[in-house]
């Protein structure tokens, strides 16, 4: 079983042309749906002060930066407040897209405090699917050793 304290971050896949608009405005808030909403059971759990890696989506396991969780909401798309959209990675049209047949489900957002590009791509040994992987000390050398 995983423990809280365990859990280090996450590394999240997107296209570059996502990750560069957080590159180019460290203002901007995540979105991902979860397959389900977070409950008391949940045995992993993002919090503030946790590390977010970006992996370039089709790059051959390249992590091109990271950035901390500042802040986590959920909401469903009806709920969305006004500074969220306003500084949300995906445009109007683009949430649209997103949301289609979700609008009842919670979403994450994640808002992000001291983004970094890397200088230097990072390789790690594992591929990074749309789900994400989540550090945690019992694995984080088998994705990064």
């Amino acid at each position: 079983m995983i423990k809280e304290t365990e859990i280090y971050g996450v590394i999240q896949a997107l296209p570059k042309e996502i990750i560069n608009r957080f590159f180019d405005n460290d203002n901007l808030i995540y979105i991902k749906y979860l397959p389900k909403g977070p409950t008391k059971k949940s045995k992993i759990r993002l919090i503030s002060g946790m590390k977010f890696f970006f992996y370039q989506s089709k790059s051959n396991n390249v992590l091109v930066g990271e950035a901390i969780i500042k802040k986590i909401f959920y909401f469903k798309y009806e709920e969305i407040p006004g500074f969220i959209l306003r500084n949300l990675m995906l445009n109007k049209s683009e949430l649209e897209d997103y949301s289609k047949n979700r609008k009842e489900k919670r979403a994450l957002f994640l808002e992000f405090s001291k983004i970094h590009k890397y200088t230097k791509k990072v390789f790690i040994k594992k591929p990074v699917n749309m789900g994400g992987i989540y550090l945690t000390t019992n694995n984080i050398k088998s994705v990064f050793e």
